[in-house]
């Protein structure tokens, strides 16, 4: 068998996308951010049936956002769970 068959394709959302929606107010990090918020405000264009994957360097992310951005990750996996 081979891996590629079982590769379920995902979206790409960048950190540093996330977190300027964040600044921007388009995202609520203190509510569940959900596939749909992220289709609904435009950081992603489409989710793929294998969810979304977040691509990044964190350094790039102010300290003060990197906590939220943490928050949202834990929500958003708990969601696709």
């Amino acid at each position: 068998m081979h891996a590629r068959r079982h590769r379920r394709e995902m979206t790409v959302l960048q950190l540093q996308t996330l977190s300027e929606w964040i600044a921007q107010g388009k995202l609520n990090p203190s509510s569940k951010i959900t596939m749909k918020e992220l289709l609904d405000s435009g950081a992603v264009h489409g989710v793929k049936e294998g969810g979304v994957k977040l691509l990044g360097n964190v350094s790039i992310v102010s300290a003060c956002s990197c906590c939220a951005l943490l928050t949202m990750l834990l929500l958003l996996i708990m969601s696709s769970v």
